[in-house]
């Protein structure tokens, strides 16, 4: 049987996060991202700018592109892969895990920093 306590459940979930976010919104990875989908910048109403994502290609080029910028989708399918790596080479994943882990606290924290 496969289980977890709470600090290896944490690290888990802190790494999930960040590598999801690494793969959705961070600029290093948009070379995966751009055969599927062009990130636009535009602003609304009041002056303010955001980012906005069309999809590309055939249905399955745009599947793949919604998969690559939406967090809660992609989610899913890091945390399967985390997963299964982690208990097929937990001794090798174990060190990955904790600095994506600390990565994914550290991100979480400047975001509260910041106020967003």
């Amino acid at each position: 049987m496969f289980l977890l306590d709470l600090k290896i459940l944490l690290v888990l979930i802190l790494s999930v996060f960040r590598i999801t976010h690494l793969f959705v919104y961070d600029r290093i990875t948009l070379f995966l991202r751009n055969p599927f989908v062009e990130e636009v910048y535009l602003e609304n109403e009041s002056g303010e700018g955001y980012y906005d994502v069309i999809y590309k290609g055939n249905r399955f080029s745009q599947a793949i592109g919604y998969l690559l910028s939406c967090p809660w989708c992609l989610g899913i399918w890091v945390s399967i892969c985390v997963v299964i790596a982690y208990w097929l080479w937990p001794t090798v994943m174990w060190p990955i895990l904790i600095v994506f882990a600390i990565a994914g606290g550290a991100a979480l924290l400047e975001t509260w920093v910041d106020g967003k």
